[in-house]
């Protein structure tokens, strides 16, 4: 059966398989079989697939696997609560709700969002569950909202519905706005920067990545170009490597970056959440104008809010139009 959440012995918290992710290349959680089943007092055990497998090299995205055996009744078990069948209507699986309530995009995580809770042993999957930890996920097929803090979530929210044809009717909350799927992403080409410069979107396209001159850093480059005063400009993003020490995902960003630099000769498809931004060129000056040309930049505050995939995806983007 799928399961959106499943209890991680390591974390005590039930998470779901995005965030148990995370917590793994955080280094936060280790072992992927340290889940149990979410229901009320069952403790059957459940592994995260794919949960030490780079994105770049996954077919299937991490999720929960269920192998233990539930408790009579365990709504999470392929039998199901004994309501289920005796009332003659048919359990609907939690993975297709009725009504997709808005996800949440938040632009900062909490200040605990990859501490470890508990000192259960990555060795003992069977450990056991505080009082009181069950009962959080829904079995029922009701609605949840879900929150995320990083652009790799939202891409893969956004790659799950493009496929399903959803991009028009689902959306997703970022502050106080509510948009669609479909109106948060923005493919690069040919967009106007200039009438973009305070549209927040997530920004997406080829693009190549590189260490700069210096060696203190990366610079992506989207391959497709921009409008600017009637100029065309490819945008970038300068990741600075004193960025990346602090950031809590270093391993799996750098992973990402060494691997399309190394095997893609710097190809990748780039994901931004921000606005563009003009700078003007001052070596442009000249005795007869000044700043004649300009570049395209995006800056970030977090490095959340930027995805490297795979340049693969491309071409899935496109079988899937």
């Amino acid at each position: 059966m799928h399961l959106e959440e499943a209890f991680s012995l390591q974390l005590a918290q039930h998470i779901t398989a995005e965030r148990a992710y995370e917590l793994f290349w955080a280094g936060t959680i280790n072992d992927k079989r340290a889940f149990q089943c979410p229901g009320e007092g069952c403790t059957a055990q459940v592994t995260c697939a794919n949960l030490d497998t780079l994105e770049h090299d996954l077919k299937v995205q991490p999720h929960y696997r269920p192998y233990g055996e539930h408790i009579e009744g365990c709504p999470f078990s392929e039998k199901g609560p004994p309501s289920s069948t005796s009332s003659g209507t048919k359990r609907r699986d939690v993975s297709t709700p009725a009504v997709q309530t808005a996800d949440v995009f938040n632009l900062s995580r909490p200040n605990d969002h990859f501490s470890q809770l508990t000192s259960t042993t990555p060795s003992s999957p069977k450990g056991t569950r505080k009082a009181g930890s069950g009962g959080h996920a829904q079995s029922d097929g009701r609605p949840r909202q879900r929150h995320y803090y990083s652009v790799t979530n939202i891409v893969q929210r956004w790659l799950r519905f493009r496929k399903k044809n959803l991009l028009s009717e689902v959306e997703i909350r970022i502050g106080t706005n509510v948009l669609t799927y479909e109106k948060l992403f923005k493919g690069v080409y040919n967009q106007d920067a200039k009438s973009l410069e305070k549209a927040q979107h997530i920004y997406w396209g080829k693009a190549w990545a590189s260490r700069i001159a210096s060696n203190t850093g990366y610079r992506i480059e989207f391959n497709n170009k921009m409008n600017t005063e009637g100029l065309l400009r490819r945008p970038s993003v300068l990741i600075r490597d004193d960025m990346i020490e602090g950031y809590p995902l270093k391993k799996l960003l750098i992973k990402r970056l060494t691997k399309a630099i190394e095997e893609n000769n710097g190809g990748c498809i780039l994901f931004i959440y921000g606005t563009p931004i003009i700078v003007p060129d001052l070596r442009s000056t000249t005795t007869l104008a000044q700043n004649t040309r300009s570049f395209i930049n995006f800056n970030t505050t977090s490095l959340d809010m930027i995805d490297i995939q795979n340049v693969n995806l491309f071409k899935q983007l496109k079988r899937n139009r």
